[in-house]
């Protein structure tokens, strides 16, 4: 599945949940929490990485042919059930604040 996939389904597992960002309602899963998720478990190395084929295998493959990423069904389902915890969700979201200051 490429990121779009995953972001998607954990949506659907999570009941299509929608949260406010600013005044904006927004998927509580999506593309942007899929990076966040890849980064903060380290499945996948950075961007422009000069190993880029060094992944957690488990979840993330990474296409030489192509150059980018796919990820697995064990992956999704890792998310969404690691999110369905809304404390979870939250440590998330505080980790990446704290990583920016």
């Amino acid at each position: 599945m490429n990121a779009g996939q995953v972001a998607a389904r954990v949506q659907k597992a999570l009941g299509d949940l929608k949260v406010n960002r600013g005044e904006i309602e927004r998927d509580k899963f999506g593309v942007g929490w899929h990076t966040r998720c890849w980064q903060y478990f380290r499945v996948r190395p950075q961007s422009r990485s000069s190993h880029p084929e060094q992944t957690e295998t488990k979840y993330c493959i990474y296409d030489r042919r192509h150059n980018d990423y796919g990820y697995t069904d064990e992956w999704a389902n890792f998310l969404a059930e690691k999110f369905k915890d809304d404390k979870a969700y939250e440590e998330l979201s505080s980790a990446k604040k704290e990583s920016k200051a």
